[in-house]
């Protein structure tokens, strides 16, 4: 139980937990192209702090699927073509 409240290291993985300068928490390698074609041309800086919620995502893997605005915007796109 421990183990999930103990923070993250980068230095163990070579993937990176980075900010998007729209606001989004995302893995730099590991992300899907789904979710990197909604960041194309966005500036990355290495996450160095970041909230409790976030924290909670990395931990459970939620950073890791599309958010509710880039989901809505996939069914917008797929509706206009």
């Amino acid at each position: 139980m421990f183990g999930l409240l103990k923070p993250y290291d980068g230095r163990n993985t070579k993937d990176k937990l980075v900010r998007c300068s729209c606001g989004r928490v995302l893995w730099l390698t590991s992300s899907s192209k789904v979710i990197m074609r909604h960041h194309e041309g966005h500036q990355f800086k290495v996450l160095e702090t970041g909230t409790m919620w976030e924290f909670f995502k990395m931990k459970t893997g939620l950073i890791r699927n599309r958010t509710l605005s880039e989901w809505l915007r996939d069914l917008m796109d797929r509706r206009d073509s």
